[in-house]
């Protein structure tokens, strides 16, 4: 399907803000971010629709569909926060600390293992206090997939000792680079997130060996 995201902005015209080319929806979350800016409303105007399904064939119809629409402020919540990642390989500029600078341009990675589903990499974010979470945004290293996770678990706590777990995800679809926003089905009040990898979409090969890690340059 491909669409433009429009707003109506301050001087009271619609202007297009992200232009979405073939896209390939599944029934992930998708996130389409653009420049912060001041608007009244918000739009989507499709001119391709996708492939038709069996029920769309039988009726001869084909429509553009969702199940929601949510927007988002530019507003990162876990910008600061402190990090806990006992698996973080601290080398020259990679570090822990960089999920959460708010700055795409140096990475987070873990140690590495031989086995995708060995990942062992737990992340934790405390954001000093209580907040509204409403979901956890991922930015990939890069757009070869590389070392990205294919399953997760996001867990939330108010006390950093008794979790909840939020979302259990398998078979993620690699993001080719794009920010992947898992969205909670409601806010939920908490002080601590911890998103725990639990296998590794694509490693890399090192001295003969596949090698795994959890990396990325962002978690917010």
């Amino acid at each position: 399907v491909s669409f433009d995201i429009e707003v109506y902005n301050r001087n009271g015209a619609w202007e297009t803000v992200a232009t979405v080319e073939d896209y390939n929806w599944t029934t992930n979350t998708a996130l389409f971010t653009f420049d912060p800016i001041v608007a009244q409303k918000i739009r989507i105007s499709v001119h391709k629709l996708g492939t038709l399904d069996s029920a769309s064939e039988a009726s001869g119809s084909i429509y553009f569909q969702l199940t929601e629409l949510s927007i988002y402020t530019p507003y990162n919540i876990a910008e600061g926060a402190t990090v806990t990642a006992p698996n973080s390989w601290e080398y020259e500029t990679m570090s822990k600390d960089n999920l959460t600078d708010g700055e795409i341009g140096v990475m987070y990675t873990s140690n590495s293992v031989g086995d995708a589903s060995a990942i062992d990499a737990p992340i934790t974010i405390d954001l000093g206090s209580e907040q509204s979470v409403a979901g956890v945004r991922l930015y990939p290293r890069d757009a070869t997939n590389i070392h990205y996770p294919s399953a997760l678990e996001i867990a939330v706590s108010t006390d950093g000792v008794n979790y909840s777990t939020v979302l259990d995800l398998q078979d993620i679809p690699a993001p080719a680079g794009d920010t992947q926003l898992f969205a909670f089905d409601s806010a939920i009040n908490a002080r601590y997130v911890k998103v725990l990898p639990t296998e590794i979409g694509i490693g890399e090969e090192y001295n003969s060996n596949m090698t795994y890690r959890s990396a990325a340059w962002c978690v917010c």
